[in-house]
Parts: structure tokens; sequence; C-alpha cells
């Protein structure tokens, strides 16, 4: 009996050892969970990432070098692809394409930005500009021209009309707020020229995820096709970035203007990742959102 009483000792003196290590290993996942929830939806409240909003911005329109079957065909095909996949789209006519209108573009919270617009090199110098549509007045914007926030700029078409165009410096100074992760789609001449790339950092460095762009002078209806061509790729086929721009550059420019898609990344990862990547910290948002709405309801 005796024998018995200390192995049942033995027994019940090993008990609450193994519950500790039960309680310590729970606790720290439940630390661990805690802080990855936090960083994950908390941590990141004040700044939503990729929203499922779109917006194209045509300051091209219908007037040369496009037509107005042109601007209908690439716009109502873009609207499906990005309708399909979910997204809230916002169109602006090229007579809305102001200087205020990209100073407060990142505001508007856009996961995907189309800028159907005219870009052109600035002379003697590795810039690269964005039109408005906007025709340059004098006295006006003289603070924005003097910092060099803005320039004038004219088309080869129209040698002796001059149109405000935003620089590098405007979208890291004068655009307000920071873009959400977002992709941008600068669809005009040389918007990614090499040793040309301002423009592409300063959104970068404005928050956008993605930039992508033309190495060259490019044909309005090989940029219309290729930017249908990537968000078909990466929208409907789940390709990654990378993938998408590869496919684009498999055809050709039919002008024949001798340019390529390119794009520069946040990091250098981004290159590889799916539409499912950019959306799914969303999904997870929304989903432990619901699940906490209920446990409070």
């Amino acid at each position: 009996m005796a024998k018995k009483k200390a192995t049942s000792k033995e027994t019940r003196k090993g008990f609450p050892s193994k519950k500790l290590l039960l309680i310590s290993i729970s606790l720290a996942l439940f630390i661990i969970l805690s802080a990855v929830i936090y960083h994950v939806f908390w941590g990141s409240q004040n700044n939503v990432e990729f929203p499922l909003r779109a917006v194209i911005v045509d300051q091209v329109g219908a007037d040369i070098p496009s037509s107005p079957e042109e601007m209908q065909r690439f716009n109502e095909t873009l609207f499906n692809l990005l309708k399909n996949a979910s997204f809230e789209v916002r169109y602006y006519e090229s007579k809305s394409v102001t200087v205020n209108l990209y100073r407060r573009l990142a505001k508007e919270n856009y996961g995907v930005i189309i800028l159907r617009v005219h870009s052109a090199i600035r002379e003697r110098e590795t810039l690269v500009d964005f039109f408005t549509s906007e025709e340059y007045r004098q006295n006006v914007y003289s603070n924005e021209l003097n910092r060099g926030l803005l320039t004038q700029g004219n088309y080869s078409w129209l040698p002796n009309k001059y149109y405000f165009a935003i620089t590098p410096k405007f979208v890291m100074e004068a655009v307000e707020g920071s873009f959400p992760g977002s992709i941008i789609i600068a669809m005009g001449c040389s918007s990614l020229k090499r040793e040309y790339e301002e423009m592409a950092d300063a959104f970068i460095q404005k928050g956008a995820k993605v930039y992508i762009g033309w190495t060259d002078a490019v044909s309005i209806i090989h940029s219309d096709n290729s930017t249908i061509r990537f968000l078909q790729q990466f929208l409907e086929y789940n390709k990654t970035i990378h993938e998408a721009i590869d496919e684009c550059n498999k055809f050709r420019d039919p002008q024949g203007y001798v340019t390529m898609l390119s794009y520069r990344v946040k990091e250098d990862k981004i290159a590889n990742y799916r539409f499912s990547d950019f959306t799914a910290k969303m999904v997870l948002g929304v989903l432990f959102t619901s699940s906490r709405s209920k446990r409070l309801s």
C-alpha cells in the first residue's frame, strides 16, 4: 500500500508541470497571434492598402492621335475588365484633367490608376512631365511654376499652343496625401525611359507599389492595347506583374515605334505579386472585422 501511495504522489506531482507547459504554450501562441492581428489590421488602420477602386484619367480623350471610336473602345473594355474584378471605377474625361485633379489623386484612394495622358521629355534634362488639359495662361500657378512643380509643354502637331504639365517634383511636394499601395499605369510616351525615371520614383516614394510605363515613344493604339492586355493578364489570368508585362512585350507597336513596356516596384518581391497578393490582406481584414462584429452584436 505504501508503495502505491508513493506512486500516486509522483503522478500528482507531475500533472501540474504538464498543465503549466500547456498554459505557457497557449499563452505564447496567443501573444504571437495578437501581435500579428494588431500589425496586419489595427497597425495599418490609417493606411488601407490596395482598395478595390480604379480611376481612368483620360487626358488624351478623343483628340489626335486618338479618335472617338478608339476612346470608346478602350474605356468600355477597361471598364468591363475592372468591374469584373470587383473594382469600383471612376472616369475623368479630358477636360477634367486639371492641375488640381493631379493634386488630389492620392487622396481619392485608388488601387489602380490609369493615366491615359500625354507625357514628354524635358529639353536638355532627364525629366518626363505629364500634361494636363489646362491651357497655359500667364499669372496662373505662378508659385508652382517658380518652384518647379509645374512647367509648360506643347504638342508637335500644335506647336503654338501650350498646356500646364506636372513634374516629378509636383508628385512629391504638391500631391496631397499618399497613394495606398497603388498600381500606376502611365500610358504616355517615354513615361519610363531609361535614365529618365524621376517621375516613376516620385510615384513610388509617394506610396505607389508599382509604376508601369514606356521606354520610348509609343502609338496610342499600342498603348491602349497593351494596357488592356496587361490588366487581362493580371486580373483575369492572375499572372504576376512581371509575367503580365512580359506578355505585353510579345507584341510590337503597329506604327513602328521601338518601345517596351517596363515597370518599377517599391520592393523587388512585388514584381512577383499576383492580383490575389494585393487583395489578400484586404480580404483577411474584412473577414476578421466581420467575425469581430458578430461577437460584439
